[in-house]
């Protein structure tokens, strides 16, 4: 495990009372002259934002942009909308722009700060588990195309985060059940104590959330601060998401009530670790421990039998391959990860019919 420092890299305030340190960087951007704004969905813009305005009070001298949610409007053109809107606005350079919403909106809003004008501050504020355990921490930014996963976008740092698990209160059951793919990842890839904790976790008892964003806030730290750039350890991070994007980008393509992110994870969780159990070295036992966990929170989603040659279709444009073969993260064993990896492609195809038929 990599040793972490969580006050490495950017400032991250973590509470339900952080927000007078919001309030102050606020009010002396505003002082001195400079514009902020702030980036909502029609979620957030009615959940989150009045929480945050009672207790950011400068910010109500800020610009609100508001989009629509969802993964399927993370698109360059509403970015494009964004820099459009920036600009007729007169924001400069010195401008700071806030994102409060999930993973979506960290990751637009990321993107439209760092490219505008070659750069302008940006802050997250995450207000969903998924956001809170493991969107906002990294500096990844990006938008989608033509739902090939990310594949636009750079790495850039906000010069702050603002934690604050009140917000959980604003999400349904499904929303929050999401966010918690991120987590059992995090666990599996580094965490195997954390791992064994979770494991005793159920989704209709009482949570303590803090404790579980705290963790896995440290266990990714722990990767991006050694490796911002994804260069080498990072890529631990993907575990479950070469599948797991594919998957997404399929459902999103062909079903109205789309996967989210999480769950799509989630199914990426089980089928890489069969691949790993199969020809990597993972333990029957410990492959059935990360199965039980997973299909805990998450129920196996059916697809048709057209679905696996489209999705390979999508791994193979997945923005993680670094040649003509498909990249994988797998595991040795819980806490050790092998990245960099490949499968064949009936090994592929037998962890899939598996997944299918649990």
């Amino acid at each position: 495990m990599i040793e972490v420092d969580i006050d490495r890299g950017p400032r991250i305030a973590f509470g339900d009372n952080i927000f007078d340190e919001l309030n102050e960087i606020v009010a002396q951007r505003i002082h001195e002259g400079r514009k902020v704004f702030v980036l909502v969905d029609e979620n957030t813009y009615t959940h989150c934002y009045p929480i945050l305005l009672n207790k950011a009070d400068s910010l109500a001298k800020a610009e609100i942009l508001e989009i629509d949610s969802g993964e399927t409007n993370k698109d360059i053109q509403v970015v494009i909308q964004l820099w459009k809107a920036l600009i007729e606005l007169d924001a400069t350079r010195r401008a700071l722009f806030i994102n409060l919403g999930g993973g979506v909106i960290m990751d637009m809003g990321g993107f439209t700060a760092s490219a505008y004008k070659r750069g302008i501050d940006f802050i997250h504020i995450p207000t969903t588990l998924l956001g809170m355990a493991d969107a906002c921490i990294g500096g990844k930014t990006g938008v989608d195309l033509e739902n090939f996963k990310n594949t636009i976008g750079l790495i850039k740092q906000p010069i702050a985060i603002f934690i604050s698990p009140g917000f959980l209160a604003s999400l349904s059951a499904r929303e929050l059940k999401s966010g918690f793919a991120e987590i059992i990842k995090h666990s599996v890839i580094s965490q195997p104590e954390f791992f064994t904790t979770i494991k005793t976790l159920t989704p209709a008892k009482q949570i303590d959330w803090e404790k579980m964003i705290l963790q896995s806030i440290k266990a990714k730290k722990a990767f991006t601060d050694h490796d911002p750039y994804e260069i080498n350890v990072r890529k631990a991070l993907n575990f479950g998401h070469t599948f797991g994007h594919a998957i997404e980008s399929w459902s999103l393509d062909h079903e109205k009530d789309h996967l989210l992110h999480g769950e799509s994870v989630a199914a990426g969780l089980i089928i890489e670790s069969y691949i790993s159990h199969k020809a990597f070295g993972l333990k029957k036992t410990e492959f059935d421990a990360v199965k039980a966990l997973v299909c805990k929170w998450f129920k196996p989603h059916k697809f048709p039998e057209t679905a696996f040659s489209e999705i390979v279709n999508y791994m193979l444009q997945d923005k993680k391959n670094e040649t003509d073969s498909i990249n994988f993260t797998f595991i040795a064993k819980i806490g050790e990860f092998l990245i960099n990896q490949n499968a064949t492609s009936d090994l592929m195809k037998e962890a899939w019919d598996y997944y299918q038929e649990i």
